[in-house]
């Protein structure tokens, strides 16, 4: 094999793992050594076509004469010169750059190019999108050719609103396959090329040239567009970001295939067509936002499907990341788990979406409380090559919640320098502001308060209202003793899914900056809110007796029976309320089960004779308060209180041993000196 030879194949592996900038670098270089080989200005002109620069692609053509690819390269110059001349023709401009080029490709070109054009149908399938579609036709409307619109069963003005833009109308019996009736769309297409858009869709305009640009090249069997998903109605700081081919040759034979996720790339990579990206094909999707999945039911839909999928599929790693991300943004964590885990056991070492599953799957493992798993994982994930930010970060989290709070800084630095690839799948939020908000929590930790306070406001600067930095911000405030904000933040945090607790840490800083009654009323809604919460319901009694609400006190403890209670002291507390609402024997009843819940409790006993005193039950009190006694032998309030019982029961010697043990205990008790010296004098 000569040198040339090695070159070329060299060049061809390059070119077989997309890289071709690499490979173009290499064949340029060469032949500026071999500048009169065939074959290498055929390779050099060929790797200009696939980057985008015919015009130098020109130059080599007549020197590649004699080559096996010279007919391949003049063939492509010839079909792009020709579909530069519609595009010109179609945009009514003259075209003089290209006049002379044209020219010398005709010398070696002859025939007409077949199978090729300009023409551009914009294909959809539908069913009740009368919400969005005007939307999406008229992002599309000033540069396509015709809109073909496939209805699968729509009883609103869908139908009517696509009649308004002109389309051509189909109609397809749904079967829970978006393949077939996507594929019923391009049967319906006239054009050269397909644009593949769903109602819920809007093509971004600052596209528009590049669009045009990319149908003038027939070499590229499809164009990657970058989907950016908006999560959140008008927060557009929350999306979640793809590529997918939605522009594309339609090619006899050449169909999408998958029942969700469609896909139209495996025909192409079969029959060996390349396909490249259009750096401003943007399109934006806000299907994904909470009232359209509802509306539609779109997350239990797609789960449905997925898991179909998979049970015909099970080696497809590919609809195993789909499924994870599905139960990934319905939140269902432990099946997110499951279907990452089955997918990184499939998964290929290039496959585009291995970042994104390496993500889902650390972020849910987390999430379950198993972080050190998680950077076993995230270790997995750089050494198949995934080291983009997505696996960065979750390794910073994975830190943090182990509490490495140093590894976890250095780690999120390395994610806030790192870049975010077109073509990289996954949160972009990551980027924009996620980072920020774990930044602040880790400085947090490290008692660097002021620098994590300028890391969430970096964060909130971008999504106002995130609720994750709404609680970071709250943590931060708590630590610094900026309890009324702390409180404020936590209570804004609360009614987000997976932040309830945040209402018990509202309740929990109440306490601490003193607001009793506040805290009271937190404690109280977190447990109404959730009735299996008893931290809930403990703080709210505790809030209730610190501020003598006995009322409030009353209602806690009839929300959860006597039954559920553990602490004999909360009994107590209760038969203490009752008391103040003249309830003797519902207090008696209580002071009961708290001895019996925890016979060692002296406080239960001394309470329950204190109350049978008052009612003058001189001799049972007697009979507990002893038994109090003897489980605190040291408290003097209890020896003059059983002093008392004697006394009123004409027990003199007994008054009198009782009032005697109060005033070793405590000498001053005034009551003691006095009550003793009366029995004495009665004696």
């Amino acid at each position: 094999m000569s040198e040339v030879q090695k070159i070329i194949k060299k060049a061809h592996a390059l070119v077989a793992d997309f890289e071709y900038g690499a490979a173009q670098q290499l064949l340029v270089e060469a032949s500026k050594k071999y500048p009169d080989d065939a074959d290498m200005n055929a390779e050099v002109g060929l790797i200009y076509c696939f980057g985008q620069k015919e015009f130098e692609a020109v130059e080599h053509l007549p020197k590649s004469v004699g080559s096996k690819r010279h007919h391949l390269l003049a063939t492509t110059l010839r079909d792009y010169f020709y579909c530069r001349k519609k595009m010109a023709a179609k945009m009514g401009v003259d075209d003089p750059k290209a006049e002379k080029p044209r020219k010398i490709v005709e010398k070696f070109a002859k025939g007409k190019p077949e199978g090729i054009g300009v023409k551009l149908s914009a294909c959809l399938i539908v069913k009740n999108e009368e919400k969005h579609l005007d939307r999406c036709l008229a992002s599309v409307k000033p540069i396509v050719d015709e809109i073909v619109v496939v209805d699968t069963g729509s009883i609103d003005r869908t139908v009517e609103i696509a009649e308004k833009y002109g389309a051509k109308i189909g109609h397809f019996e749904w079967c829970d396959d978006f393949a077939a009736a996507r594929n019923e769309s391009l049967k319906l297409a006239t054009g050269d090329w397909a644009l593949w858009i769903d109602a819920d869709e809007e093509l971004d305009s600052n596209g528009f040239s590049q669009i045009r640009e990319g149908l003038m090249r027939p070499q590229f069997a499809g164009y990657y567009f970058q989907i950016i998903n908006f999560m959140e109605a008008e927060k557009e700081a929350n999306t979640y970001v793809h590529t997918a081919i939605r522009l594309f040759r339609i090619i006899p034979g050449v169909w999408f295939t998958g029942r969700i996720h469609e896909q139209i790339i495996g025909g192409f990579k079969e029959r060996g067509y390349v396909p490249a990206t259009l750096t401003k094909g943007v399109i934006k999707h806000y299907g994904y936002q909470h009232a359209s999945m509802v509306e539609k039911d779109k997350i239990n839909r797609t789960i449905n499907m997925l898991r179909r999928e998979v049970e015909e599929s099970p080696k497809e790693p590919f609809h195993w990341f789909n499924l994870a991300n599905a139960y990934s943004v319905a939140s269902m964590t432990a099946p997110a788990e499951e279907a990452a885990r089955k997918c990184v056991e499939l998964i290929d070492g290039d496959a585009p979406y291995g970042p994104a599953i390496y993500q889902i799957l650390c972020s849910s493992l987390i999430t379950l409380g198993r972080a050190s798993e998680a950077l076993l994982f995230n270790n997995r994930a750089i050494a198949k090559g995934y080291d983009t930010i997505l696996n960065e970060f979750e390794r910073a989290h994975a830190y943090f919640e182990l509490g490495r709070f140093e590894e976890a800084l250095e780690s999120i630095d390395k994610t806030m320098a790192m870049d975010w690839p077109l073509s990289l799948t996954g949160d972009f939020g990551i980027k924009k502001y996620k980072s920020h908000v774990l930044k602040c929590q880790i400085l947090t930790g490290l008692h660097r308060f002021e620098e994590a306070q300028e890391a969430v406001e970096c964060a909130l600067a971008q999504h106002p209202d995130f609720p994750m930095a709404l609680f970071a911000k709250a943590k931060l405030c708590e630590k610094m003793g900026q309890l009324d904000e702390a409180y404020d933040l936590f209570l804004l945090c609360a009614p987000t899914a997976g932040l309830e607790i945040c209402r018990l840490f509202a309740g929990r800083v109440a306490v601490a900056a003193g607001r009793r009654q506040d805290a009271m009323l937190v404690f109280r809604q977190a447990w109404y809110e959730n009735r299996n919460d008893l931290n809930a319901w403990q703080g709210w009694v505790s809030a209730c007796n610190e501020i003598g609400d006995h009322d409030e006190y009353i209602t806690a403890c009839e929300q959860i029976g006597e039954d559920q209670i553990a602490s004999s002291d909360i009994l107590v507390n209760w038969g203490r309320a009752l008391e103040t609402k003249s309830d003797a024997e519902g207090a008696l009843h209580k002071y009961g089960l708290a001895i019996n819940r925890d016979p060692e409790n002296a406080n239960a006993y001394f309470n329950c004779g204190d109350l049978l005193y008052k009612l003058g039950h001189y001799q049972e009190a007697a009979r507990v308060y002893e038994l109090g006694l003897h489980r605190d032998t040291q408290n003097a309030q209890a020896w003059f209180a059983l002093g008392n019982c004697f006394a009123c029961m004409n027990v003199p010697a007994g008054a009198k041993t009782s009032y005697a043990q109060v005033l070793v205990l405590a000498p001053d008790h005034e009551g003691a000196k006095h009550n003793l010296e009366a029995v004495s004098e009665a004696a």
